[in-house]
């Protein structure tokens, strides 16, 4: 995993089988890619080509197996693992497409960026940066500790607490858990690494 650095710039390129190949890693554009990829729908190349295309330029001559070999060496050295630490194991804490209010007015409510004028021009890395230092105040922050809090045991005292935070957590629950999401990001993507290399063993004629 290429880690994020303030003292050297961005790396661009990345190496694939002794070439290399220009990255467009903007926030936008990786978030359009990851929906790609985890929605169940991907089940052609087509797709895999589609979601490399917005990351990377010049592999439109790359086969097939090619094609989804290199994006999931984008996604594992760029893009996963790069979230925020604050997203629990088990529960949902955002989701970047079901949260984009929260995290848009929370981008202009901490640094002032409009992040519908920064697409094509803010990469991943650096959004993920500001991501992860965005205050308490905002909302986004508030309502990932909402859905972080435990609800407390019963007790005479706390019931309308309980209630409170109930109806809290039911608003702002996310359709599809991160767990959930990330794992079938990752069996979608590899399964489907596997099924194109078959496809051009077959195609190559065996080789």
């Amino acid at each position: 995993m290429v880690r994020f650095s303030i003292t050297r710039p961005n790396d661009d390129l990345i190496a694939y089988k002794g070439k290399k190949y220009r990255l467009t890693l903007y926030f936008d554009r990786v978030i359009e890619a990851r929906r790609l990829v985890a929605e169940s729908t991907l089940s052609t190349a087509d797709s895999i080509r589609a979601a490399l295309f917005m990351l990377c330029s010049g592999c439109g001559g790359l086969g097939n197996a090619d094609c989804s070999e290199l994006l999931i060496k984008i996604f594992s050295e760029y893009i996963n693992g790069d979230e925020d630490p604050s997203e629990g194991e088990h529960e949902p804490l955002f989701d970047f497409e079901q949260d984009a209010e929260y995290i848009f007015s929370s981008f202009v409510m901490d640094y002032g960026i409009d992040l519908k004028k920064e697409c094509g021009e803010l990469l991943w890395c650096d959004f993920i940066a500001l991501f992860k230092g965005l205050s308490e105040k905002t909302k986004m922050r508030e309502v990932i500790s909402i859905r972080a809090k435990k609800i407390p045991a019963p007790t005479k005292y706390n019931h309308d607490e309980i209630q409170s935070l109930t109806e809290l957590k039911r608003f702002y629950a996310l359709k599809r858990t991160a767990v959930q999401k990330k794992n079938s990001f990752n069996s979608d993507l590899a399964g489907l690494a596997e099924t194109l290399k078959r496809r051009a063993v077959v195609i190559n004629g065996g080789s």
